[in-house]
């Protein structure tokens, strides 16, 4: 399957049965997804208001598996330098904390020397490799 073949696939399961019933490369695809959709839209910021911050130790763990490690050490820099307790669960509470904050310095390398789309299709060629 294509990436956004995939992408309809996993958020069609997604909204049917949530995170924890989807197979481990649904899981892994979801985050990755939601990850990259968020840093596109509004940076660090935006994954930390978002669904990426909800399941931040997945989302770390899924970028890690897929080895996009630099991103993984990359969303961990942002979430030490604005929770210094680990990231809430709340979503009042991560907007409060981050109210202050400034990630420009961690947005502007975001990407490294590659387009976020080459991160999807490495997570796209990735996810096809994995047994169902």
């Amino acid at each position: 399957m294509d990436l956004q073949e995939i992408a309809d696939h996993v958020l069609s399961r997604y909204s049917e049965v949530g995170l924890p019933a989807l197979p481990q490369r649904d899981q892994t695809f979801f985050l990755v997804w939601s990850y990259f959709a968020m840093l596109m839209d509004g940076g660090y910021g935006a994954v930390f208001e978002n669904s990426p911050a909800d399941h931040f130790p997945e989302t770390l763990a899924a970028l890690q598996l897929i080895g996009l490690t630099q991103h993984a050490a990359n969303l961990d820099s942002a979430a030490q330098r604005l929770f210094s307790n680990g990231v809430p669960s709340g979503w009042e509470e991560r907007l409060a904390a981050m109210q202050d904050a400034s990630l420009e310095d961690l947005n502007s390398q975001a990407y490294g020397d590659e387009s976020p789309y080459a991160h999807l299709e490495r997570l796209a060629i990735w996810w096809n490799q994995q047994s169902e």
